[in-house]
Protein backbone atom coordinates (compact mmCIF):
# COMPACT_ATOMS: atom_id res chain seq x y z
CA UNK A 1 0.00 0.00 0.00
CA UNK A 2 2.68 2.21 0.91
CA UNK A 3 4.38 2.17 -2.59
CA UNK A 4 0.66 2.36 -3.99
CA UNK A 5 0.86 5.78 -2.56
CA UNK A 6 3.96 6.44 -3.51
CA UNK A 7 3.42 6.08 -6.92
CA UNK A 8 -0.07 7.87 -7.12
CA UNK A 9 2.02 10.69 -5.50
CA UNK A 10 4.52 10.99 -7.70
CA UNK A 11 1.74 10.55 -10.39
CA UNK A 12 -0.59 13.75 -9.18
CA UNK A 13 3.19 16.05 -9.29
CA UNK A 14 3.21 16.94 -13.38
CA UNK A 15 -0.20 16.79 -13.63
CA UNK A 16 -0.52 19.51 -11.73
CA UNK A 17 2.76 21.05 -13.19
CA UNK A 18 1.15 20.78 -16.61
CA UNK A 19 -2.22 22.77 -15.46
CA UNK A 20 -0.14 25.50 -14.25
CA UNK A 21 2.51 25.84 -17.16
CA UNK A 22 -0.63 25.69 -19.44
CA UNK A 23 -2.51 28.02 -17.44
CA UNK A 24 -0.33 30.76 -17.10
CA UNK A 25 1.10 30.66 -20.25
CA UNK A 26 -2.81 30.76 -21.63
CA UNK A 27 -2.63 34.13 -19.29
CA UNK A 28 0.24 35.24 -20.84
CA UNK A 29 -0.32 34.99 -24.28
CA UNK A 30 -3.53 36.58 -24.05
CA UNK A 31 -3.87 39.90 -25.53
CA UNK A 32 -4.15 42.72 -23.68
CA UNK A 33 -1.82 44.29 -21.44
CA UNK A 34 -2.34 43.80 -17.65
CA UNK A 35 -0.86 47.19 -16.53
CA UNK A 36 -3.34 48.79 -18.60
CA UNK A 37 -5.98 46.95 -16.83
CA UNK A 38 -4.78 48.08 -13.70
CA UNK A 39 -3.97 52.03 -14.33
CA UNK A 40 -5.96 52.20 -17.71
CA UNK A 41 -5.06 52.74 -20.91
CA UNK A 42 -3.91 56.70 -20.94
CA UNK A 43 -2.05 56.40 -17.57
CA UNK A 44 1.39 57.85 -17.28
CA UNK A 45 4.22 55.71 -19.11
CA UNK A 46 6.49 56.16 -15.90
CA UNK A 47 3.74 55.23 -13.92
CA UNK A 48 3.12 51.87 -16.24
CA UNK A 49 7.12 50.57 -15.93
CA UNK A 50 7.03 50.97 -12.22
CA UNK A 51 3.83 48.93 -11.86
CA UNK A 52 5.75 46.60 -14.74
CA UNK A 53 8.52 46.24 -12.55
CA UNK A 54 6.46 45.44 -9.01
CA UNK A 55 4.34 42.70 -10.94
CA UNK A 56 7.22 41.20 -12.25
CA UNK A 57 6.16 41.80 -15.45
CA UNK A 58 9.02 43.35 -17.08
CA UNK A 59 11.21 39.75 -17.03
CA UNK A 60 10.38 37.29 -19.26
CA UNK A 61 8.03 34.05 -19.48
CA UNK A 62 9.97 31.49 -17.69
CA UNK A 63 11.22 33.93 -14.94
CA UNK A 64 7.47 34.56 -14.62
CA UNK A 65 6.34 31.35 -14.44
CA UNK A 66 9.09 30.30 -12.03
CA UNK A 67 7.86 32.86 -10.22
CA UNK A 68 4.45 32.04 -10.06
CA UNK A 69 5.06 28.08 -8.98
CA UNK A 70 7.89 29.37 -6.25
CA UNK A 71 4.51 31.71 -5.29
CA UNK A 72 1.72 28.89 -5.38
CA UNK A 73 4.05 26.81 -3.39
CA UNK A 74 4.30 29.18 -0.11
CA UNK A 75 0.51 30.14 -0.93
CA UNK A 76 1.01 33.23 -2.60
CA UNK A 77 -1.04 33.30 -5.91
CA UNK A 78 -0.32 36.78 -6.44
CA UNK A 79 -3.10 40.45 -6.59
CA UNK A 80 -5.79 40.94 -7.95
CA UNK A 81 -5.31 42.84 -11.21
CA UNK A 82 -8.97 44.36 -10.96
CA UNK A 83 -9.70 44.44 -6.91
CA UNK A 84 -6.10 44.49 -5.94
CA UNK A 85 -6.74 41.74 -3.65
CA UNK A 86 -4.54 39.03 -2.58
CA UNK A 87 -5.76 35.81 -4.55
CA UNK A 88 -5.65 33.37 -1.77
CA UNK A 89 -7.68 36.06 -0.14
CA UNK A 90 -10.77 35.95 -2.78
CA UNK A 91 -10.37 32.13 -3.63
CA UNK A 92 -10.95 31.56 0.38
CA UNK A 93 -13.84 33.27 0.46
CA UNK A 94 -15.62 31.51 -2.28
CA UNK A 95 -14.33 28.11 -1.08
CA UNK A 96 -16.88 27.66 1.40
CA UNK A 97 -19.85 28.17 -0.29
CA UNK A 98 -18.93 25.50 -3.00
CA UNK A 99 -17.79 23.13 -1.18
CA UNK A 100 -21.12 23.21 0.27
CA UNK A 101 -22.88 23.07 -3.36
CA UNK A 102 -20.70 20.24 -4.41
CA UNK A 103 -21.22 18.34 -0.95
CA UNK A 104 -25.35 19.09 -1.43
CA UNK A 105 -25.52 17.79 -4.96
CA UNK A 106 -23.16 14.82 -4.14
CA UNK A 107 -25.64 13.82 -1.44
CA UNK A 108 -28.69 14.71 -3.95
CA UNK A 109 -26.84 12.50 -6.50
CA UNK A 110 -26.06 9.70 -4.19
CA UNK A 111 -29.62 9.40 -3.26
CA UNK A 112 -31.29 9.35 -6.39
CA UNK A 113 -28.88 7.93 -8.04
CA UNK A 114 -28.64 4.93 -5.90
CA UNK A 115 -32.49 4.71 -6.07
CA UNK A 116 -32.75 4.48 -9.84
CA UNK A 117 -30.57 2.33 -9.89
CA UNK A 118 -31.59 -0.25 -7.37
CA UNK A 119 -34.82 0.30 -8.67
CA UNK A 120 -34.15 -0.22 -12.33
CA UNK A 121 -31.94 -3.51 -11.68
CA UNK A 122 -34.87 -5.09 -9.75
CA UNK A 123 -37.50 -4.24 -12.14
CA UNK A 124 -34.97 -5.75 -14.87
CA UNK A 125 -36.44 -5.12 -18.28
CA UNK A 126 -40.33 -3.78 -17.05
CA UNK A 127 -41.08 -0.33 -17.90
CA UNK A 128 -39.92 1.22 -14.76
CA UNK A 129 -36.35 0.35 -15.83
CA UNK A 130 -36.59 1.80 -18.87
CA UNK A 131 -38.28 4.92 -17.36
CA UNK A 132 -35.42 4.84 -14.72
CA UNK A 133 -32.09 4.47 -17.68
CA UNK A 134 -34.37 7.32 -19.62
CA UNK A 135 -34.04 9.47 -16.80
CA UNK A 136 -30.36 8.50 -15.91
CA UNK A 137 -30.08 9.43 -19.98
CA UNK A 138 -31.47 12.79 -19.74
CA UNK A 139 -28.93 13.72 -16.45
CA UNK A 140 -26.12 12.88 -18.87
CA UNK A 141 -27.56 14.70 -21.83
CA UNK A 142 -29.28 18.49 -20.39
CA UNK A 143 -26.67 20.44 -20.01
CA UNK A 144 -26.60 23.02 -16.93
CA UNK A 145 -27.10 26.04 -18.77
CA UNK A 146 -30.81 24.35 -19.96
CA UNK A 147 -31.67 22.42 -16.87
CA UNK A 148 -30.73 25.44 -14.48
CA UNK A 149 -33.25 28.50 -16.12
CA UNK A 150 -35.96 25.67 -16.99
CA UNK A 151 -35.82 24.79 -13.37
CA UNK A 152 -36.16 28.62 -12.19
CA UNK A 153 -38.91 29.10 -14.54
CA UNK A 154 -40.97 26.14 -13.28
CA UNK A 155 -40.32 26.19 -9.66
CA UNK A 156 -39.00 29.65 -8.64
CA UNK A 157 -41.01 32.06 -11.06
CA UNK A 158 -44.07 30.29 -12.09
CA UNK A 159 -44.80 28.14 -8.86
CA UNK A 160 -42.69 30.53 -5.97
CA UNK A 161 -41.25 27.60 -4.17
CA UNK A 162 -37.59 28.45 -4.24
CA UNK A 163 -35.63 31.99 -5.10
CA UNK A 164 -34.72 32.78 -8.13
CA UNK A 165 -30.99 33.24 -6.90
CA UNK A 166 -28.86 34.74 -4.49
CA UNK A 167 -26.91 32.84 -1.58
CA UNK A 168 -28.42 33.40 2.18
CA UNK A 169 -29.40 29.78 3.59
CA UNK A 170 -30.86 26.06 2.78
CA UNK A 171 -33.71 27.39 0.42
CA UNK A 172 -31.03 28.99 -1.84
CA UNK A 173 -29.00 25.96 -1.87
CA UNK A 174 -31.80 23.72 -3.43
CA UNK A 175 -31.99 24.65 -7.37
CA UNK A 176 -28.56 24.97 -7.77
CA UNK A 177 -27.62 21.48 -5.56
CA UNK A 178 -30.19 20.16 -8.22
CA UNK A 179 -28.92 21.38 -11.05
CA UNK A 180 -25.34 20.39 -10.58
CA UNK A 181 -26.45 16.68 -9.48
CA UNK A 182 -28.07 16.00 -12.55
CA UNK A 183 -25.04 14.26 -14.25
CA UNK A 184 -23.91 12.44 -11.46
CA UNK A 185 -27.13 11.66 -10.25
CA UNK A 186 -27.18 9.92 -14.03
CA UNK A 187 -23.79 8.18 -13.56
CA UNK A 188 -24.58 6.52 -10.15
CA UNK A 189 -27.75 5.10 -11.67
CA UNK A 190 -26.23 3.44 -14.85
CA UNK A 191 -23.52 1.92 -12.14
CA UNK A 192 -25.92 0.88 -9.65
CA UNK A 193 -28.01 -0.89 -11.88
CA UNK A 194 -25.00 -2.89 -13.33
CA UNK A 195 -23.48 -3.65 -10.21
CA UNK A 196 -27.17 -4.74 -8.66
CA UNK A 197 -28.42 -6.86 -11.82
CA UNK A 198 -25.00 -8.61 -11.45
CA UNK A 199 -25.26 -9.28 -7.48
CA UNK A 200 -28.62 -10.30 -7.95
CA UNK A 201 -27.95 -13.12 -10.18
CA UNK A 202 -25.29 -14.74 -7.23
CA UNK A 203 -25.63 -17.75 -5.26
CA UNK A 204 -25.92 -16.43 -2.46
CA UNK A 205 -28.72 -14.11 -2.64
CA UNK A 206 -30.93 -17.17 -4.04
CA UNK A 207 -29.86 -18.52 -0.67
CA UNK A 208 -31.04 -16.07 1.05
CA UNK A 209 -34.84 -15.51 -0.72
CA UNK A 210 -34.47 -19.75 0.08
CA UNK A 211 -34.45 -19.10 3.71
CA UNK A 212 -37.21 -16.90 3.63
CA UNK A 213 -35.65 -13.49 3.87
CA UNK A 214 -38.19 -10.72 2.17
CA UNK A 215 -36.86 -8.75 -1.12
CA UNK A 216 -36.86 -6.10 1.01
CA UNK A 217 -34.53 -7.74 3.01
CA UNK A 218 -32.52 -9.43 0.76
CA UNK A 219 -31.65 -6.30 -0.89
CA UNK A 220 -30.76 -4.12 1.66
CA UNK A 221 -28.86 -6.31 3.77
CA UNK A 222 -27.34 -7.89 1.22
CA UNK A 223 -27.21 -7.09 -2.72
CA UNK A 224 -27.00 -3.44 -2.13
CA UNK A 225 -24.26 -3.78 0.45
CA UNK A 226 -22.23 -5.60 -1.80
CA UNK A 227 -23.06 -3.37 -4.88
CA UNK A 228 -22.21 -0.37 -3.59
CA UNK A 229 -18.16 -0.49 -3.30
CA UNK A 230 -17.50 0.90 -7.03
CA UNK A 231 -20.39 3.34 -6.46
CA UNK A 232 -18.94 4.67 -3.71
CA UNK A 233 -15.58 5.19 -6.11
CA UNK A 234 -17.62 7.18 -8.80
CA UNK A 235 -19.06 9.33 -5.83
CA UNK A 236 -15.95 10.22 -4.82
CA UNK A 237 -14.69 11.35 -8.60
CA UNK A 238 -17.56 12.64 -9.08
CA UNK A 239 -17.05 15.31 -6.16
CA UNK A 240 -13.55 16.47 -7.84
CA UNK A 241 -16.27 16.78 -10.92
CA UNK A 242 -18.96 19.12 -9.13
CA UNK A 243 -15.89 20.89 -7.27
CA UNK A 244 -14.55 22.00 -10.92
CA UNK A 245 -18.11 22.23 -12.55
CA UNK A 246 -19.40 24.76 -10.50
CA UNK A 247 -18.31 27.22 -12.66
CA UNK A 248 -21.75 27.99 -15.15
CA UNK A 249 -24.37 26.72 -11.93
CA UNK A 250 -22.86 29.44 -9.87
CA UNK A 251 -22.54 31.97 -12.59
CA UNK A 252 -26.96 31.05 -13.64
CA UNK A 253 -27.47 31.33 -9.47
CA UNK A 254 -25.04 34.16 -8.33
CA UNK A 255 -23.92 32.24 -6.42
CA UNK A 256 -20.76 33.70 -4.60
CA UNK A 257 -18.09 30.75 -4.67
CA UNK A 258 -14.88 29.82 -6.50
CA UNK A 259 -16.81 29.16 -10.19
CA UNK A 260 -18.41 32.54 -10.45
CA UNK A 261 -15.30 34.42 -8.83
CA UNK A 262 -13.77 32.92 -12.20
CA UNK A 263 -16.13 33.15 -14.94
CA UNK A 264 -16.11 37.04 -13.60
CA UNK A 265 -12.40 37.25 -13.84
CA UNK A 266 -12.48 35.84 -17.56
CA UNK A 267 -14.65 38.92 -18.25
CA UNK A 268 -12.34 41.12 -16.71
CA UNK A 269 -9.39 39.42 -17.92
CA UNK A 270 -8.09 39.42 -14.34
CA UNK A 271 -5.39 36.53 -14.87
CA UNK A 272 -4.00 35.87 -11.71
CA UNK A 273 -7.29 35.51 -10.35
CA UNK A 274 -8.02 32.95 -13.95
CA UNK A 275 -4.92 31.19 -12.85
CA UNK A 276 -5.45 30.59 -9.13
CA UNK A 277 -9.28 29.59 -9.47
CA UNK A 278 -7.74 26.69 -12.04
CA UNK A 279 -5.03 25.85 -9.85
CA UNK A 280 -7.06 25.56 -7.29
CA UNK A 281 -10.15 23.64 -8.65
CA UNK A 282 -7.54 21.50 -10.68
CA UNK A 283 -5.49 20.39 -7.32
CA UNK A 284 -8.72 19.73 -5.68
CA UNK A 285 -9.94 17.22 -8.57
CA UNK A 286 -6.31 16.04 -8.33
CA UNK A 287 -6.93 15.00 -4.28
CA UNK A 288 -9.86 13.96 -4.45
CA UNK A 289 -9.27 11.21 -7.07
CA UNK A 290 -6.28 10.22 -5.22
CA UNK A 291 -7.97 9.98 -1.79
CA UNK A 292 -10.52 7.37 -3.86
CA UNK A 293 -8.47 5.54 -5.27
CA UNK A 294 -6.65 4.90 -2.14
CA UNK A 295 -10.10 4.03 -0.10
CA UNK A 296 -10.75 1.41 -3.38
CA UNK A 297 -7.27 0.44 -2.69
CA UNK A 298 -8.06 -0.48 0.45
CA UNK A 299 -11.20 -1.83 0.11
CA UNK A 300 -10.48 -3.71 -2.96
CA UNK A 301 -6.46 -4.47 -3.41
CA UNK A 302 -6.84 -5.28 -7.48
CA UNK A 303 -7.03 -1.53 -7.70
CA UNK A 304 -4.14 -0.81 -7.06
CA UNK A 305 -3.36 -2.48 -9.97
CA UNK A 306 -5.52 -1.46 -12.27
CA UNK A 307 -7.13 2.28 -10.81
CA UNK A 308 -10.00 2.60 -9.06
CA UNK A 309 -11.57 4.52 -11.97
CA UNK A 310 -10.67 1.58 -14.41
CA UNK A 311 -12.10 -0.76 -12.39
CA UNK A 312 -15.63 0.95 -11.68
CA UNK A 313 -15.72 1.24 -15.58
CA UNK A 314 -15.13 -2.09 -16.64
CA UNK A 315 -17.77 -3.59 -13.67
CA UNK A 316 -19.72 -0.94 -15.32
CA UNK A 317 -19.57 -2.41 -18.86
CA UNK A 318 -19.79 -6.22 -17.23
Amino acid sequence: MRRYVIRRLLAAVPTLLAISAITFFMGYLAPGDPVEIILGQHANPVAKARVRHELGLDRGPLAQYLAFVSGALRGDLGVSYVTRRPVTQILAEGLPNTAALAVAALAIALVVGVALGVVAAVRQGSWIDKACMVAALAGVSVPAFVLGPLLILLLALRLGWLPVAGWGGARYMVLPAVVLAGRPSAMIARLTRAQMAEVLRQDYIRTARAKGLSEWQTITRHALRNALTPVLTVAGTSLGYLLSGSFVVESIFTVPGIGAASVESIFRRDYPVIQGTTLLMATGFVLVNLVVDLLYGYLDPRSAATGAMELAAARERE
